[in-house]
């Protein structure tokens, strides 16, 4: 539960993302005078290693549950998971690296404008990650008092 809460408003925020994606596109002859990355990009490339699960964020610590509570069961099934969380950790830095830090999509996604509201959206999304990441008890602690009236 404590994963799919903290997977679920990443997964929620890239899909709103993504959505400012499609169709916007700038013109083929546009010269980039800098290397600066659009705010799309960066909001994107955040928010996908936040769902891989780098340290620090509460990604990372409901993998490390569910890897432990899996070696409790059985080794073999905590292996396969920890195992395809290392292949989504290849998929996700392979599409970060031909998606967002190409020149080629650089040049592509440069007019895309984010408004206010979804600046304060996403750099909202990012500080609850990281900082269940770094207290996760008090979510822990939040959801484990829920779940004796749902079950109930």
């Amino acid at each position: 539960l404590y994963h799919f809460a903290s997977i679920a408003i990443v997964l929620f925020s890239l899909k709103l993302l993504l959505n400012k994606f499609d169709g916007n596109t700038s013109p083929k002859n546009i010269i980039i005078k800098t290397n600066k990355m659009p705010w799309c990009s960066f909001y994107a490339t955040v928010l996908l290693l936040l769902l891989v699960g780098i340290p620090g964020t509460s990604s990372f610590i409901s993998e490390i549950y569910i890897i432990n509570a899996l070696f409790k069961l059985n080794a073999i099934y905590a292996i396969s998971v920890g195992l395809f969380m290392m292949l989504l950790t290849l998929v996700v830095l392979h599409a970060l690296q031909f998606h967002f830090f190409s020149l080629d999509k650089i040049k592509k996604y440069s007019n895309i404008k984010l408004s206010t509201t979804g600046h304060i959206l996403f750099c909202t999304v990012i500080t609850i990650n990281i900082s269940c990441g770094i207290f996760p008890s008090l979510v822990l602690n939040h959801i484990s008092n829920f779940l004796p009236k749902v079950i109930a």
